[in-house]
């Protein structure tokens, strides 16, 4: 099972569109923030997330083509001003997400906003005038090492998806332990207590 933390934090990656299945009453009735989203994917997997448990099943669900004309991955020109529009996007849908939540996943939410604020301006080629003109915008949105790595970016005019990537994973890789750690101290917590019959 999946933790609402887990799918936001997954990213519209996490679960791919062509292997999801949701209850008909999840899909007909999306909330008003899911078409602020530009995706559909990732706000359907969040609305679902808070209706209900999210199961992964460990087998293939689907065949999905790649690079098929007319599609969003041939349409999709990755430009800094149109994945900025994007991230605002994304912001929109979260904070529509986040009321109907009371703000209990803000902590990963604004993560997940950092995340798509700063990728831009770390992975893309861009005018430098127009880099530091965008970090302006979005600095204060920035947290860890998104902050550092998009403020190297505009100013020295730097690309850095290797080490955005790397921080990344370690963050992945940190909650994955610390989520582990947490289910052993669970197990071992309500691990039940044998007692055995001396022979006598």
């Amino acid at each position: 099972m999946l933790s609402t933390n887990e799918v936001i934090l997954g990213d519209g990656g996490l679960i791919p569109t062509a292997s999801i299945l949701v209850r008909r009453e999840i899909a007909l009735n999306p909330p008003f923030w899911y078409h602020r989203a530009p995706v559909g994917d990732y706000p359907l997997a969040l609305h679902a997330a808070l209706r209900g448990k999210i199961a992964y099943l460990d087998r293939i669900m689907s065949v999905y083509n790649i690079n098929v004309p007319h599609s969003w991955t041939q349409r999709y020109v990755p430009d800094v001003g149109s994945r900025m529009l994007y991230a605002r996007q994304i912001e929109e849908m979260f904070a529509g997400f986040s009321a109907e939540s009371e703000h209990r996943f803000d902590k990963a939410t604004r993560e997940m906003i950092s995340k798509y604020y700063s990728d831009p301006l770390v992975r893309l080629p861009c005018p430098i005038e127009e880099r530091r003109r965008f970090h302006l915008d979005i600095a204060d949105k920035l947290q860890g090492s998104d902050r550092l790595l998009a403020w190297l970016a505009a100013k020295y005019d730097l690309k850095l998806p290797l080490l955005k990537d790397v921080a990344r994973k370690s963050r992945s890789l940190r909650r994955l332990i610390m989520s582990h750690a947490l289910c052993e101290r669970i197990t071992v917590r309500h691990k039940p207590i044998v007692h055995h019959a001396r022979d006598h």
